[in-house]
């Protein structure tokens, strides 16, 4: 029994001591960490496309999260390159593409990088697309914002948000060319969680492109874009890369509707229409009189011609419903008593911006 009793102590010391993974250096004393074990990434879409080290990380974070995500913070150049095959495989399988900052993130969709030159070089093993995206200095910010022209001139004012430079181009492996615009447009989210914004500038708050004049002084290209208050982040769409910062501006019109759904937003504050906006021949037709209300645009309907003038600020412009006016692709037309016109063609005959995005089916006008 005595016996019994030793073997089976001995038995459990034995099972109870660490096993060592490998071999290891003994001659300096100490504990002995165990090595880590790192389980393999599984295969991807794009396994087999990687040639970058930010192709690597993109496609682990794949594997791992669901994601196709590139972090640019611990970088010492704000950039991510991404090899043009890697951006065919996202494309083909309508992936998105993360590229991720302090302060800023960028949301690509899985078409929007892939243009016709990417699409080209694809064929190029040594082709990449680089990303930049990074918040610029406070010296950059004051030299930046003292040629933007704000103030009461322009209506557009400062709301002590960051500035930030967003970069894009393709390359050969000896060459660089910059990428003017993309297929699909691109979501920026810059943080604002370090302002103290009031309701009132909330409700004003948009993105400005800051784009250079023949002088060197930034004209500030309004944007829109929407406020979220949980993460106080604010999310714009731009189909081009430069430099970008979120400001207040006074008069503010910020619509944002859905194809088929009468759930829209303007300004912040969501508001049900009787007539969704739907797409007719590839155009966009959204109900007159909501988008000329939001515009501050007066509408006037002449029963004998069949005609709709609208005026605002000495502009005037006429159309007849079933009849193409020239600039127009799509004539208006009347849908369950409700008049519907191209949202294009009637926003910017008014100064108005109109952003489409394919992959939400969004239409967004700001003015």
């Amino acid at each position: 029994m005595v016996l019994l009793t030793a073997l089976i102590c001995i038995l459990m010391m034995v099972f109870a001591m660490p096993v060592l993974a490998g071999p290891y250096d003994s001659g300096g004393g100490g504990t002995v960490d165990t090595p880590q074990v790192i389980e393999p990434v599984g295969d991807t879409v794009i396994s087999g496309e990687a040639t970058t080290d930010d192709d690597v990380e993109l496609e682990n974070n794949l594997s791992t999260t669901g994601t196709a995500t590139v972090t640019l913070a611990d970088k010492d150049v704000p950039e991510a390159e991404i090899s043009t095959g890697i951006v065919n495989g996202l494309a083909e399988n309508d992936i998105p593409l993360v590229i991720e900052n302090e302060g800023v993130s960028l949301e690509f969709t899985g078409q929007a990088l892939l243009t016709s030159k990417v699409t080209q070089a694809v064929a190029t093993e040594k082709a990449t697309v680089k990303i930049g995206a990074k918040v610029v200095t406070t010296a950059e910010k004051e030299a930046i914002m003292s040629k933007a022209g704000l103030g009461e001139s322009t209506g557009i004012f400062e709301v002590g948000g960051k500035v930030v430079d967003l970069t894009a181009s393709l390359n050969d492996g000896s060459t660089s060319e910059s990428i003017s615009s993309f297929n699909e447009p691109v979501a920026v989210t810059i943080d604002l969680s370090d302002l103290n914004l009031t309701a009132a500038q909330i409700q004003q708050l948009t993105a400005t492109r800051m784009e250079k004049d023949a002088d060197g002084n930034y004209v500030p290209v309004v944007l829109g874009g929407t406020y979220n208050a949980t993460t106080k982040k604010f999310t714009f769409y731009t189909e081009k890369f430069s430099i970008y910062t979120v400001v207040r501006k006074e008069g503010l019109v910020n619509i944002s509707m859905v194809i088929d759904s009468a759930n829209t937003v303007l300004n912040g504050t969501g508001k049900a229409i009787d007539a969704p906006p739907t797409i007719v021949e590839n155009r966009t037709m959204v109900p007159l009189r909501y988008v000329a209300e939001a515009l501050g645009v007066e509408v006037e309907w002449v029963e004998s011609t069949q005609t709709v003038v609208m005026n605002q600020g000495g502009k005037q412009l006429s159309f007849a419903i079933g009849k193409i006016t020239p600039g127009m692709d799509v004539p208006a037309m009347i849908v369950n008593s409700r008049t519907l016109v191209p949202i294009r063609y009637i926003s910017e005959s008014f100064g108005a911006k109109v952003n489409w995005i394919p992959s939400t089916r969004t239409v967004q006008v700001f003015k």
